[in-house]
């Protein structure tokens, strides 16, 4: 997470499944410069006025990426979802809203997302030092959906019973695998 300008944070995170290992010393090393220089980016364009907004850039960005987000409470209630995210919720595909509340549409992983979201709660308010995890959701029609589960706080506000505790982050699942750095030069230019 990066600070660019005040009020406008910058976060990255990558997920591996069990089978491809750790991430080792050189692949944290270039994760830090692809988030370096993402921010130095992004902070230069906000200097010019590139940037329509604080939310519209990180929404677009993440949109070109094919990244879907959706903050939840404690609860697992939605705080906030993208258009990504909101599509999956809408067709229940992989994750549902049911009761007010965004779970697996498996029910077995249920109790897993929501100790996940609960942990993610807990290292916010400092009571665990949990860093998240990756679960992978399951969908008889859709197959399998690998979702990071992480602790989320917005910066410079205080925590409150409406305030989004846990970063659900998947790959869209119907976006053709496209290079990254593709992927990139399109949403920046």
């Amino acid at each position: 997470i990066r600070r660019i300008a005040p009020g406008v944070v910058v976060g990255t995170g990558l997920h591996r499944t069990p089978s491809q290992g750790a991430f080792d010393l050189e692949d944290r090393r270039l994760h830090g410069l692809l988030a370096d220089n993402l921010a130095r980016a992004l902070g230069v364009a906000d200097r010019l006025g590139v940037l329509r907004g604080q939310r519209t850039a990180g929404l677009e960005t993440l949109h070109a990426l094919g990244v879907g987000i959706a903050l939840l409470d404690r609860d697992c209630r939605p705080v906030f979802v993208n258009a990504i995210a909101e599509r999956l919720l809408s067709e229940a595909r992989w994750l549902v809203v049911a009761g007010g509340r965004v779970q697996p549409v498996h029910p077995p992983l249920r109790g897993p997302f929501a100790a996940a979201v609960a942990a993610a709660e807990g290292l916010v308010v400092g009571e665990t030092r949990s860093p998240g995890c990756t679960l992978r959701l399951v969908d008889p029609v859709h197959g399998g959906l690998p979702v990071t589960v992480a602790p989320f706080r917005p910066p410079e506000s205080p925590l409150t019973s409406e305030s989004p505790t846990a970063i659900v982050q998947f790959a869209d699942p119907d976006r053709p695998k496209a290079p990254q750095a593709a992927a990139l030069y399109a949403a920046y230019g």
